[in-house]
């Protein structure tokens, strides 16, 4: 016996944990552990850790080929042993950064390719050609414990989820739902008569290979306790097939050997009784509703049960003499099911409130090998219906019912004749007083007829006037060429919520820079074109006749330009309006961009960030407005950019705009990552899908407020 663990003679293996055993091509054994190898040759061991070449020293698996060649599965790793050392293939394994990939076992199949099964799923390896197998192809990232290739040349993985068949394009998983014991697999073993054997942690299960591949269906046998398993839980790739027949099994309480020549098919059918009939679930005494009781089986000839008594339970049982504890049952109550039942372990079966009609009740068992009986067991009963469902009650009824129809209509006709009197006398009096309502309503219509007339005047007069404000707003603005003279790769999408908008845009070039605002005053149409008319005439009085160029303190003296204009924190003045905005200045020569803002960003999208956007935050407070705290100066930003790079600024309108599928706001992140999925395209091409997918958003829903966007692609 060799010393596995023992100080002193004999020979001494790396760690006494042996994890798989293989003989070379020159007779020596190798023995896998978890802290390297051992080679015994007969006369000498020799260990192999690290310093060796092993990418890691905890072994799982050991193959030799077809070639004669070892190769090592571990816990981070394969390589193979070229006589000195051993040769690892680190670009084999589908690692994520520096996880660890055990490989748990390692299989070459018919064509020479090898099968390495890791802990997140298959990998193969044929030619120097890597194929992986897991959830960026088409399988999962699930731990595989072995591999096997049938003789059809399709391929079997053991797993923590079942068995998986792989014809070299599908997979197809066979679980506990489909006959096997568990899904925790372990290990998986062909035999000679086309048979996948399944060891799991429940044991064993069978799988006939010739049954699948002929009908598709899954018919398995379970090995436990009862057929001389003695430990359930099978151990990782540990099974072999014997060159005499036997299949050796190991698991946690040692190996078990399975000897086909005794396993023997059990073809006698079980012997299915009727043991019992209760009613409600408890025993009952069917003298009165029966016209015997039978003296062997002790249940009642012709049964007739009265509509109450229509809660039935049968007891059974099957007998089988080579495995009673395997014996399932499935049954059927013709007149209320319409299939049979799965089947099932349970020796009883309850059927409540049982309509009135003629029932019997089907049985049938199969016994420890699948045999199901030929002939069922039969019982059959009838319920009566209640006294008010038979024919007597229902022809008493018709009678009753013709005569109270003729009673009625007698009656009603007398009724009728007189109700016609009285109502030819209402019918004039109610004439005359119609006549006079008539009279009454045209007046009243024609008052209101000349009330519309007048609305529709007033309505039309002020209308002309907000459209005549409209286009005063118009002139007021800017014209977009001026933006496209200076930035021609740009563009401007407004669209105001009402005939005129809050929402102003404001262009101007002094001081060798571009200016371009995005500007969202208070309110929305009249009340707002009101404030957009202050900020446009402020904007423009600031910077060409106060010659202030910086956007920061622009936006400074915009503040105190529109408190003054409104009266703002005097008393009985104060008013709230005020507005957010966002200023950039763009300097060509420098290629900077300064930029200030009154709660409005600023987006750039560099010309090479993959639509990931840079923002510049503003300052969290607005123009105007009343002060409840000490305002701070605008904060001033210098932001270098390059040619290419995309600029946006915007009011709130499109991101608030409800629309969608649930009508909610299509909200900020939204918006951002559509403008990160076209900030490449042509300037106006943006406007224009920007545009399109506005509209298509909003629906059917009424626009909410005023859209304002301007995009601006640096140019040197």
């Amino acid at each position: 016996m060799l010393g596995l663990v023992q100080d002193g003679a004999g020979q001494r293996i790396i760690d006494k944990t042996v994890q798989a055993i293989n003989e070379d091509k020159f007779g020596a054994i190798w023995f896998a552990t978890q802290t390297g190898i051992s080679v015994f040759d007969g006369v000498n061991m020799k260990d192999y850790t690290g310093k060796d070449g092993l990418p890691d020293t905890n072994i799982y698996s050991l193959l030799k080929d077809k070639d004669g060649v070892m190769w090592v599965g571990t816990h981070d790793g394969l390589c193979y042993f070229d006589g000195t050392k051993f040769i690892s293939i680190p670009e084999i394994l589908d690692k994520k950064g520096t996880e660890d990939v055990p490989i748990y076992n390692v299989f070459q199949d018919k064509q020479g390719a090898y099968w390495l099964a890791t802990n997140v799923g298959i990998t193969k390896y044929h030619n120097k050609k890597i194929t992986h197998y897991n959830a960026s192809t088409n399988f999962k990232n699930i731990p595989i414990y072995s591999t096997v290739q049938d003789s059809k040349g399709n391929y079997w993985f053991a797993s923590e989820s079942g068995v998986y068949h792989f014809d070299g394009t599908t997979f197809k998983n066979i679980n506990d739902t489909m006959g096997l014991s568990s899904n925790q697999v372990w290990l998986i073993q062909l035999d000679d008569k086309n048979n996948l054997w399944i060891g799991t942690n429940s044991g064993l299960d069978r799988l006939n290979l010739n049954e699948f591949y002929q009908t598709g269906k899954t018919v398995t046998k379970h090995y436990g306790k009862e057929e001389g398993l003695k430990g359930l839980e099978c151990n990782m790739n540990a099974a072999v097939h014997a060159s005499d027949g036997n299949i050796w099994f190991g698991t946690i309480k040692g190996v078990t050997i399975y000897n086909p020549r005794f396993d023997k098919t059990n073809y006698q059918e079980t012997r299915t009784h009727l043991t019992g009939l209760r009613l409600f679930f408890e025993p009952a005494d069917f003298t009165d509703y029966s016209s015997s009781i039978d003296t062997l089986s002790g249940l009642p000839n012709e049964l007739v049960l009265p509509y109450d008594k229509n809660h039935v339970t049968f007891d059974f049982i099957g007998i089988c003499h080579a495995n009673s504890t395997k014996v399932l049952y499935s049954f059927k109550l013709e007149g209320a099911d319409d299939n049979w039942s799965p089947p099932v372990s349970r020796l009883e079966v309850t059927y409540s409130s049982l309509q009135p009609g003629d029932y019997t009740f089907l049985l049938k068992s199969m016994n420890n090998d699948g045999i199901w009986n030929e002939t069922p067991t039969t019982f059959k009963f009838t319920i009566l219906p209640p006294w008010y469902r038979t024919w007597w009650f229902y022809g008493l009824c018709v009678v009753i019912v013709v005569a109270s129809i003729y009673a009625y209509n007698t009656y009603k006709t007398a009724k009728l004749r007189q109700n016609n009197i009285k109502l030819e006398k209402t019918v004039i009096l109610r004439t005359k007083e119609l006549r006079d309502e008539k009279e009454k309503v045209e007046l009243i219509n024609k008052e209101v007829l000349e009330q519309k007339s007048i609305i529709e005047h007033k309505n039309h007069e002020i209308t002309d006037s907000i459209k005549y404000a409209k286009d005063i707003q118009t002139a007021l603005l800017p014209a977009q060429t001026i933006l496209k003279k200076d930035l021609p790769e740009s563009f401007v999408l407004y669209m105001p919520k009402d005939i005129v908008s809050g929402d102003f845009y404001w262009f101007a070039k002094r001081d060798g820079k571009n200016y371009f605002a995005s500007c969202d005053c208070t309110g929305h149409g009249v009340p707002g074109a009101f404030m957009s008319i202050i900020g446009n005439s402020l904007l423009t009085e600031i910077v060409a006749e106060q010659n202030i160029f910086e956007p920061a303190n622009i936006l400074n003296h915009l503040d105190s330009g529109v408190k003054a204009a409104l009266n703002q924190n005097k008393g009985e003045f104060e008013r709230r309006d005020g507005m957010d905005i966002a200023l950039c200045a763009f300097n060509k020569k420098t290629m900077m961009i300064e930029y200030a803002g009154a709660n409005r960003p600023l987006w750039i999208f560099r010309k090479d960030c993959d639509g990931v956007c840079e923002i510049v935050k503003p300052d969290k407070f607005a123009i105007g407005g009343i002060d409840l705290e000490q305002k701070h100066p605008f904060t001033p930003h210098e932001i270098k950019v390059e040619e290419g790079d995309t600029l946006y600024v915007f009011s709130d309108g499109y991101a608030d705009q409800f629309g969608g599928e649930r009508g909610k706001k299509m909200m900020v992140g939204n918006l951002q990552k559509l403008l990160g999925q076209i900030y490449t395209k042509p300037m106006e091409e943006q406007r224009e899908i920007l545009l399109n997918h506005f509209n298509d958003w909003k629906g059917d829903h009424e626009q909410i407020d005023d859209v304002l966007i301007i995009g601006v692609k640096v140019q040197a």
